[in-house]
């Protein structure tokens, strides 16, 4: 498997834990963990993309959307979206889908809420 770069951007603990033990494998040692999706925005601005990008957010969808719209320049043509998200509404996966999000996953309930 070839050595892949990654970023991810929580805004969970839990979701950035997980991150972070993937990131622990050999093939994702370049990986990097930053906070909220305006981080990756700026981060990608500044930076060459990387090949996976994971944006998990809790962002209301109008939002969330306008975020993405302004990481799409930063993104290279080969660079793949995952998005992490608390809604499962199939219009809004329609959106990423129109924005070239490679998956959009339900993120996992919180005990609590």
């Amino acid at each position: 498997m070839p050595r892949l770069s990654m970023q991810a951007f929580c805004e969970d603990g839990g979701t950035a834990e997980v991150v972070q033990m993937a990131a622990a494998d050999r093939h994702l040692c370049k990986s990097q963990v930053s906070v909220g999706v305006s981080a990756a925005v700026a981060h990608d601005q500044d930076s060459p993309a990387p090949n996976l990008i994971v944006i998990e957010t809790g962002l209301p969808l109008a939002w969330m959307l306008a975020e993405l719209d302004r990481l799409a320049p930063c993104c290279d043509a080969g660079t793949k979206v995952v998005v992490i998200g608390r809604l499962n509404d199939v219009p809004l996966y329609r959106e990423f889908l129109k924005r070239a999000v490679s998956k959009y996953l339900i993120a996992r309930s919180h005990p609590c809420s």
